[in-house]
């Protein structure tokens, strides 16, 4: 039977196996950027005969059987598709739906179509439109189509100017602005960023003939300070002069009108991003071109006045930042609705130096130093964002202040005319950087003149200006991950004449200051720093204040002094002292400890989530493992690995200890800091008497075990690795027997299609506690605990929806309308007949171990994936090839594994699914459950 013909207006929501001939405008890659730029899926833009277009989306799982396909301007006949409805927020095409590709959607190449099809398809829009456009869209400048609420539309225009910040080659936050004259004269800015804005500049810097007309695709329309801006998309196509019919059309008219237009490319204009300028040009580029990005500039000027009438500082939320409103028992929180926020004072330290009693911090009289900024100049860098140039917004945002210590960034754009000095690029010359932050230089005696050092035991809270003679033990950065690892502060452990050790903390802005002095081991003086408490929890040493250097703080290497400082300063507690601060977490104790095993995952060179676990024996004769990851495992990886001798004790400062399961693990932070043997007088002391004991220890580096991470293991000694340590994602293989299926806690779940948690069910509702939604949509996932076992061991592993549904072929929902029953919830239903029938057979599992997996309230392992016969079983990545570079022969003859699945159902099922069709997820009784 011939299969029917249809145009994209003849389609209604559902399943399609008629054929649609059509062109293929466009398409693109739409990425979560949230994500690191994880590609999601392919968007496409179609025409059909009639000249109607109409969205259609790959999923980038179905991504390799298209892509090679895939070719602008030609034609296709498309069958067996899934026709959906757009998103109503943004649609790509006047059409409401969209065609969504399958699995078994058929999708050729036209070389003689039926009917000719027009080759463009755009829905321009006039400024009148545009503008009525933006006045729906609420939300900021979207850069992704998934961003928008609105349609995304199409411009014609005329090109008059262009600016950029891309250079050569590209670096971070590319912007390129182009100034656009729509029909009546209306000039408006369309604005690119990142690889969009790289590749537009690239085009036109390298065109022999500078374009006149610009066609650009999908983009968004939005009101700026009453102005109209125009913003690409992840969607946006740009088109010059004769590369369509529409833009040649208008390059015609432009040219027989004569008008004289100016050259775009030479008008290429490369804003740096650090660029000096003055305050007409700040003004002036606002004023001209609001920025849709932040971009950075340098403005020297003098501070004419400060005004006092707004204040010094504020009091925020600790947990948004955002301005707390002071009721008079309270702190509100408007954006986190919270009505007993706790507020976090902005410049506390100038607070607690100004303080008086019975006065609001905010409403406390202006610091001196703040207000003798007045009549100064200063380097400012400014941000200028969309935020500072609004109706209720006009001012200039300061994100740093340039002190004489600092040197002014270079424009990203300077001509150093073949000068690779940087040092003469600066304002001052080659001589400005000499300059000392507030002339301390070296001058020990002028600083120590009349002024008695004093030892940490008699420092108080406040700002202190007595010297105190100390000895740097050691230092490391703490950065924020959350936010890339950026650097926030730098953390010292110093110690005094009387043993004292103290905390000492450099803020990342002052840290260009005091970097080059510090050095381990050395003694520096101290003075005009400021005195605070510690947190109560996970302290570093047993005082309970620390020091903070602030811009008046002066801190000096002493080549000479009359006092003895100690060399060294540790914490040491046994075991069971560190038993008893896992419930506590009042502080991160040092250990010193007898060295026996090493396991580790680092590579050579180092890749992703670098794992070491170093076995250790306490006091008592206890073994504990301490875990070390990333930089800090590679750091101790390299440096056992190429001892001549291998080390027999380890001491660790700064550790965490934890209780998991019942034993004792210990985990490194960033301030911990290893030593091995005679590097300490502790580990010293400690080596003599296992030398003397004379134990005849294993060598530890010769040890080193490396733990793929997509490994082959027993059951053993997957259990045996997570009773050691487990505190980051490691991957493993797993072959085991299904022993028996928990059936009491089911196999499925109802779970929210936003946000994937499980939902509570209601008389009526669903409610998810995690998005506080009271009406919640759900949807059937599987969650199946099986019992596995082999020759050496046995475990508990959890299969969630993917995994499953990706081994049966069946999706939750459709194995629940199988076993479907009148008056019975999904999640309560009878176990699926294929699901029960796993038990008894032998499966290679993908497991995933994480800190999780591992608690008090769970013990089980995740799978990830269950290898059936086609898939071949991920190469370990510490196999050893022996020299043969064939990976097939590093697997043996006999490593093929696969799982032979049997769908057969047990005799006496209540089923109106016979077991022959049930063991074909393409049977017509299981379509037939599919569509219901």
């Amino acid at each position: 039977m011939s299969i029917s013909r249809v145009f994209f207006s003849d389609l209604k929501s559902g399943k399609c196996s008629s054929v649609v001939e059509a062109r293929l405008l466009r398409f693109w890659e739409a990425r979560n950027v949230k994500r690191g730029g994880e590609l999601m899926w392919v968007d496409m833009l179609l025409m059909d005969m009639n000249s109607t277009l109409i969205q259609a989306t790959i999923n980038v799982n179905r991504l390799p059987r298209f892509r090679d396909r895939l070719a602008a301007g030609t034609m296709y006949s498309v069958s067996c598709f899934d026709v959906a409805r757009c998103a109503q927020n943004f649609k790509l095409a006047d059409s409401s739906l969209m065609i969504r590709f399958n699995d078994s959607t058929e999708f050729d190449v036209l070389s003689d179509p039926v009917s000719p099809i027009h080759a463009e398809g755009f829905r321009f829009r006039n400024q009148t439109e545009l503008v009525g456009l933006a006045n729906t869209n609420t939300q900021l400048p979207a850069t992704e189509l998934s961003d928008l609420n609105i349609d995304p539309v199409d411009i014609i225009g005329e090109i008059v100017a262009v600016k950029s910040t891309v250079s050569d080659p590209p670096e971070d936050k590319n912007s390129v602005m182009v100034t656009v004259k729509l029909e009546n004269d209306v000039s408006v800015t369309l604005s690119l960023f990142d690889a969009q804005a790289v590749s537009f500049h690239q085009k036109l810097g390298g065109m022999r003939d500078d374009p006149k007309v610009i066609v650009a695709t999908s983009i968004n329309p939005k009101m700026v300070g009453g102005r109209l801006f125009l913003n690409a998309t992840s969607g946006t196509h740009v088109y010059y002069d004769k590369e369509t019919h529409a833009g040649e059309s208008l390059f015609y008219r432009l040219v027989a009108r004569d008008t004289g237009l100016p050259s775009a490319a030479p008008l290429l204009k490369s804003y740096a991003k650090v660029e000096p300028v003055t305050i007409a040009e700040l003004n002036h580029f606002i004023t001209t071109d609001p920025p849709q990005q932040e971009i950075d500039f340098l403005c020297t000027a003098r501070v004419s006045r400060v005004e006092a009438d707004k204040g010094w500082c504020y009091v925020a939320c600790s947990k948004c930042s955002k301005k707390l409103q002071r009721t008079v028992t309270s702190f509100e929180c408007a954006r986190c609705n919270n009505p007993h926020a706790v507020g976090s004072l902005r410049a506390s330290e100038a607070v607690q130096l100004l303080a008086e009693e019975g006065v609001n911090p905010e409403d406390s009289v202006m610091p001196p130093f703040v207000a003798g900024m007045e009549g100064k100049t200063y380097t400012f860098q400014v941000r200028v964002t969309p935020y500072n140039f609004t109706v209720n917004h006009q001012t200039f945002t300061v994100s740093r202040i340039i002190n004489e210590v600092e040197r002014a960034p270079a424009p990203e754009f300077v001509d150093d005319e073949g000068d690779d000095n940087d040092d003469d690029d600066a304002p001052d010359g080659p001589n400005n950087r000499e300059k000392s932050g507030s002339g301390k230089g070296n001058c020990e005696s002028s600083k120590r003149a009349g002024k008695e050092p004093v030892s940490n035991v008699h420092l108080k809270c406040g700002p202190c200006f007595s010297t105190v003679e100390c000895r740097l033990l050691r230092f490391w950065e703490v950065k924020n991950m959350k936010q890339g690892g950026e650097l926030r502060r730098l953390s010292m452990l110093i110690v005094d004449l009387n043993g004292t050790i103290m905390v000492a903390s450099i803020s990342a802005k002052r840290l260009i200051i005091f970097r080059s002095r510090l050095i381990a081991g050395a003694v520096y003086s101290v003075s005009g720093f400021f005195v605070a408490e510690c947190a109560p929890t996970l302290r570093l040493t047993d005082s309970p204040l620390m020091i903070m250097f602030n811009d008046l703080t002066s801190f000096d290497m002493l080549s000479v002094t009359g006092l003895e400082l100690p060399v060294e300063g540790f914490r040491f507690r046994n075991e069971a002292e560190l038993l008893g601060l896992t419930n506590a977490s009042t502080e991160l104790p040092d250990i010193v400890a007898e060295l026996s095993a090493v396991k580790s995952t680092v590579n050579d060179p180092p890749k992703g989530k670098n794992h070491v676990m170093a076995t250790i024996k306490m006091d008592k004769g206890g073994s504990v493992i301490l875990s070390l990851f990333d930089c800090q495992a590679i750091a101790f990886h390299r440096r056992l690995d190429s001892m001549r001798v291998d080390p027999k004790v380890v001491v660790a400062t700064n550790v965490k200890p934890r209780k998991i399961g019942g034993h004792l693990f210990l985990y490194a932070i960033s301030g911990t800091h290893i030593y091995f043997d005679k590097e300490t007088s502790t580990g010293q002391a400690c080596l003599s008497r296992l030398v003397n004991i004379c134990t005849g220890h294993t060598p530890v580096a010769a040890l080193i075990r490396k733990v793929a991470k997509v490994e082959p293991v027993t059951m053993a000694e997957l259990n045996s690795f997570v009773a050691a340590a487990v505190s980051d994602d490691i991957e493993y293989m797993c072959t085991g027997t299904v022993l028996r299926l928990d059936s009491e806690k089911g196999w499925c779940y109802i779970a929210c299609v936003k946000c994937g948690r499980k939902l509570k069910r209601t008389d009526s509702v669903f409610v998810c506690m995690h998005c506080e939604n009271y009406h919640a949509v759900g949807v059937p996932r599987y969650r199946v605990e099986l019992a596995i076992a082999d020759d050496t061991d046995e475990g508990i592993f959890v299969c969630y929806d993917g995994t499953m549904a990706k081994l049966h072929g069946l999706e939750a929902y459709e194995a629940g309308l199988i076993t479907a029953k009148d008056g019975v919830n999904p999640e309560d239903s009878q176990v699926p007949p294929f699901v029960s029938d796993m038990q008894g057979k032998t499966y290679t599992f993908h497991v995933k171990l994480a800190t999780y997996d591992f608690t008090a309230g769970r013990q089980s392992f995740t799978v990830t994936r269950i290898i059936n016969m086609n898939e071949r079983l991920p190469l370990p990545e510490f196999v050893d090839h022996g020299g043969d570079e064939s990976i097939g022969g590093s697997m043996g003859v006999n490593h093929q594994i696969h799982a032979d699945v049997d769908y057969d159902m047990v005799s006496g099922e209540a089923s109106l699914i016979s077991a022959t069709e049930l063991s074909d997820p393409a049977s017509p009784a299981v379509k037939k459950a599919r569509k219901t």
